[in-house]
């Protein structure tokens, strides 16, 4: 069963490295490498495959997608900032990135400087998975099961600072319940441990747009 929660949606973004030196007048001629924020199987990787054949047609190179996963997209960043700085690597996050430059204390790139902001690729919604075998049958039995005293269900999350662990903190807050998070490398491996009931609940994206 899928409990859903009207709340803020997901702006993804794709930033790249400043051309710096290259030419505008033969860029691309090689292929361009899309560093994606976080492993297949979630909603970050399914919009890189979206947007890679459309990208492709209009640049007339090949885009050669690259899953990165863990700490919440920064270790994706982080390689990103450090590519050399000719437009021909492209990090596709979301506000995970702005998130992480909060949440992580020790920092080896500026987001601000070291990125230059390409456009919203599209808007993602979020809804909340149970596991199959959860008791709660709707949101007031849910309610109630999470609410049950000494109960602390298990949470799990696409990693710290990602847009799913962000959006959850603020539903169960709002719900005063006490939670476990579970941290992943990503929304699949996240999904994979919510079908097996190793985890209670867990945030599911979808593109909307």
């Amino acid at each position: 069963m899928t409990f859903t929660r009207a709340f803020a949606a997901a702006l993804l973004a794709a930033c790249t490295l400043a051309i710096g030196s290259a030419s505008a007048d033969d860029y691309p001629n090689r292929p361009v490498t899309m560093i994606v924020a976080f492993p297949p199987g979630g909603v970050d990787d399914a919009t890189a495959r979206m947007i890679q054949e459309p990208l492709q047609k209009a640049l007339g190179q090949t885009i050669v997608i690259q899953n990165i996963g863990g700490a919440g997209g920064m270790i994706a960043a982080d390689k990103a900032a450090k590519a050399d700085p000719d437009g021909y690597t492209i990090l596709l996050h979301q506000p995970a990135l702005a998130a992480g430059m909060a949440l992580y204390p020790n920092h080896t790139f500026d987001a601000e400087k070291d990125f230059v902001p390409i456009g919203l690729v599209n808007t993602a919604i979020n809804t909340i998975a149970a596991r199959p075998d959860l008791p709660a049958k709707n949101f007031k039995e849910l309610l109630a099961w999470m609410k049950a005293p000494g109960r602390s269900a298990k949470i799990g999350h696409p990693g710290v600072g990602s847009f799913g662990h962000l959006g959850e903190v603020l539903v169960f807050q709002e719900m005063g319940v006490k939670v476990t998070q579970v941290p992943y490398r990503g929304a699949g491996p996240a999904l994979v441990d919510l079908l097996a009931g190793n985890v209670d609940l867990g945030p599911i994206s979808a593109v909307v747009a």
